[in-house]
């Protein structure tokens, strides 16, 4: 079951990160955030991944998996470079 109690980790390459604008940033965690939850067996697409307000740099933020118009789980991910 995906629960508030996860923490996902998305650790992303610092150059396309350094390179990327705030679009391009946003789209990218969302799509390493999908990967590794469905790695881990949940059934998350990109388009279920609310980033509200925009990751706009590495560190620590609550994000909101929206499954079903009435079902929603928080998480907390952490975005670092690959280095860190």
């Amino acid at each position: 079951t995906l629960n508030g109690s996860r923490k996902a980790h998305v650790a992303a390459e610092r150059q396309r990160l350094a390179e990327a604008g705030e679009a391009t940033f946003d789209s990218a965690v969302k799509e390493v955030l999908e990967k590794q939850l469905c790695e881990k067996g949940y059934e998350v697409e990109e388009k279920h991944v609310q980033l509200d307000p925009p990751i706009k740099q590495i560190g620590d933020y609550d994000v909101t998996i929206a499954l079903h118009p009435e079902v929603s789980v928080p998480i907390k991910v952490t975005v670092e470079s690959e280095e860190a």
